[in-house]
């Protein structure tokens, strides 16, 4: 047998095997893969999105004046079925790029009548918002007993689904032989309020024909697509969270603590207070080295959060948590600013009026962004919570074990001190008191005394006159 033709018999071996594999994988993940050409405007097309979601759906094109080549069907429609085993919450929507933010989604309870029509602003719960004006056709969601499943059901036309209420009135969500990225997400089995689908209940997938998937791929996220991307970039942003709230905790729950803790118990009179010595001698050394490691840490904290929201498209401070956030940005530069910029002592003893207005402002603030670092703990902990149900009660109770401590010794500190300064304030002005009130009854005893001589001379003299 000569080279060539053995080459083209394995040539063409590999072909049918790689053809037969293709075809095998097409009947998996296509809809109706084993049964030929298929008209998803004549029958309804199945598709296994996961384990335990399947999808269905149906195209209804318009009975009059449907142009064939008219690929944006404004007046077509799509009823879409989603079969979940088990019984959850369930979403399923359009989205420009395979991605959740800027999505448009059907989300349906079974504790509720029937699914809703939302918009995806941000991946915050806060920010999945119902969409108005727009109704879904024979909408509807039960729980099927017999069978163990949720089934939610809507039928909606393509100039609607994936369409927001600012776009323009003719522009289509979906078209029908042009890629349209559809995504999907249900909750945790027996959870029906709407809350974090988590990482394995959720996906997208992108379509390239609707009404015959046999001519297009359907992708997959675990292949290397669009959506495989968005899974990776998820994955990122999870992380990118974790790394900033981490960042969070030394800047407002270490760092600024220890810092203002060393400027309070610097000149406690306390005896057994540890590490006396060494505070009364280096304690403005530590407090500006943690000051400086605080900044360092909410300065990429914020750039984090900065580089984070981006990538997930959502905007930038919109609610109080991020807006929180730049205000203690902006307030802790000028702290630290401030505290490199503070104006001299007249002397060890005298303080000039702006040194004394310095210090107020400067103790004032640092204990104000104290508290709105611990606030901003609390909250940012509660939205990782919320997004991603990975945080345990016990996070709560050592925080804020934590924070009661540094209140203790920062609030009990402060107002021993300034119970101190009132009482000593109190006392120097009484010893003024006491002793101008003291000169000036000797110098009344002794003006008396003079008097009474002088009469006593002058009644001696009289007498001898």
């Amino acid at each position: 047998m000569r080279l060539p033709a053995f080459v083209t018999i394995l040539f063409t071996a590999a072909s049918t095997l790689v053809g037969g594999t293709h075809g095998h994988t097409s009947g998996h993940s296509h809809a109706h893969g084993d049964e030929g050409a298929v008209d998803c405007s004549t029958t309804f097309c199945k598709l296994q999105l996961s384990n335990d979601l399947e999808k269905r759906w149906h195209i209804h094109l318009p009975s009059n004046d449907y142009d064939p080549s008219d690929d944006m069907c404004a007046q077509c429609k799509i009823t879409v079925q989603l079969i979940y085993n088990g019984y959850t919450w369930l979403g399923y929507g359009v989205s420009p790029d395979g991605g959740m933010v800027g999505s448009t989604v059907v989300i349906g309870r079974p504790s509720e009548e029937q699914p809703t029509l939302y918009e995806l602003e941000g991946k915050m719960k806060m920010r999945v918002r119902p969409v108005t004006g727009f109704n879904l056709e024979d909408a509807s969601i039960k729980y099927d007993n017999e069978n163990a499943q949720t089934v939610m059901e809507f039928t909606t036309a393509f100039n609607t689904f994936g369409v927001t209420e600012e776009d323009d009135e003719y522009r289509v969500g979906i078209s029908l032989k042009s890629p349209t990225n559809f995504i999907y997400a249900h909750g945790n089995e027996g959870n029906v309020e709407l809350d974090y689908h988590g990482g394995n209940n959720k996906g997208s997938r992108t379509l390239e024909n609707l009404i015959n998937p046999e001519a297009a791929s359907m992708e997959d996220d675990g292949e290397a697509s669009a959506s495989a991307m968005k899974s990776t970039t998820l994955k990122s942003t999870k992380n990118a969270w974790m790394a900033h709230g981490i960042l969070a905790f030394l800047a407002w729950g270490v760092c600024a603590p220890l810092a203002i803790s060393a400027a309070v118990l610097r000149d406690l009179d306390w005896n057994k207070l540890p590490f006396k010595e060494f505070l009364a001698k280096f304690w403005l050394h530590a407090h500006a080295g943690l000051n400086s490691l605080n900044y360092i840490f909410t300065v990429v904290a914020f750039a984090v959060a900065v580089k984070n929201t981006s990538r997930e498209m959502d905007d930038h401070f919109d609610h109080t948590h991020p807006r929180m956030g730049l205000s203690i940005f902006i307030l802790v530069s000028f702290q630290v600013l401030g505290g490199f910029l503070r104006p001299n002592h007249l002397s060890k003893e005298a303080k000039s009026t702006l040194r004394k207005t310095w210090e107020s402002v400067h103790h004032l603030l640092g204990v104000a962004l104290f508290c709105m670092g611990v606030y901003q703990l609390y909250s940012g902990l509660s939205m990782y919570r919320e997004r991603y149900s990975g945080v345990n009660t016990v996070f709560y109770i050592v925080l804020g074990a934590l924070v009661f401590l540094w209140a203790c010794i920062i609030l009990g500190g402060s107002l021993y001190k300034l119970i101190l300064y009132i009482r000593g304030g109190q006392k120097e002005k009484l010893t003024d008191i006491t002793e101008k009130h003291g000169n000036e009854d000797g110098e009344n005893d002794l003006n008396f005394k003079e008097e009474e001589v002088v009469e006593n001379v002058d009644t001696d003299e009289n007498e001898v006159i």
